[in-house]
């Protein structure tokens, strides 16, 4: 395994992404390949861990990654899972409104949740995909301004996730996507 070659390819990609997006970040899918020697690689060149589960949870762990250094994702997280990261303080992104709404009963104004929301993408039929929250949708909206004002989430990032499509325009469309949300 060349881990040189795969940091080298994050890192020209978060390269090319920061000249045009200050706030884009770049992380390692461990289950993309969980070998303890590329995640460590990819520690020590500054990126973090996205992990989709607590058995990846706990292989980032006992390779020495911090919370810092964790994004827990993915559609099938438990409640558990999400007071496991606000405890450790381990950002999340959330991928519904139910899960933005137990977040937010479980951050504090005086401990909020630190967590990103999984954006829903119009697929190429023309339907939504079926992770993340939908933003052209008003009631989800105003959920969301609300549930943010509160105080007890602190929204620190966007996700979109969509693999129909690898083309470099949908790569644009899906930031452009993002950005349009995160102006919302």
């Amino acid at each position: 395994m060349d881990t040189e070659r795969i940091v080298g390819a994050m890192e020209g990609l978060q390269t090319g992404l920061s000249q045009y997006y200050q706030y884009s970040e770049v992380t390692y899918s461990v289950k993309t390949n969980y070998l303890g020697g590329i995640l460590r690689r990819v520690l020590d060149a500054g990126f973090r861990l996205e992990v989709v589960s607590r058995h990846e949870l706990a292989l980032a762990e006992s390779l020495g990654a911090q919370p810092r250094q964790l994004l827990f994702n993915g559609p099938a997280k438990l409640a558990d899972d999400l007071n496991y990261c606000h405890r450790h303080q381990i950002d999340l992104n959330v991928d519904s409104l139910e899960e933005l709404e137990l977040a937010a009963s479980i951050g504090s104004q005086e401990n909020p949740f630190r967590l990103g929301i999984r954006v829903a993408a119009t697929l190429n039929s023309g339907a939504t995909s079926r992770f993340g929250l939908d933003f052209t949708d008003a009631t989800t909206l105003h959920q969301v301004r609300r549930i943010a004002a509160a105080g007890n989430v602190r929204i620190v990032g966007l996700h979109l996730h969509h693999s129909s499509r690898r083309d470099a325009q949908s790569y644009c469309d899906r930031i452009d996507l993002l950005q349009a949300v995160a102006q919302s």
